[in-house]
């Protein structure tokens, strides 16, 4: 594996490890990628009435 640096803060991750960022395309590892790891993105439906 080779270790490549984030665009944002400059560390050295696995190529693997780091996104690619859908506004400008840069590659940003995954604390400055601004995704949360534990952030619940489920949909829930609650009908109301």
């Amino acid at each position: 594996m080779q270790e490549a640096p984030c665009t944002e803060c400059g560390e050295l991750w696995q190529e693997d490890e780091l996104l690619e960022r859908e506004d400008n395309g840069e590659r940003v590892c995954p604390v400055c990628s601004g995704l949360l790891a534990d952030e619940d993105l489920s949909c829930r439906f609650e009908e109301t009435g």
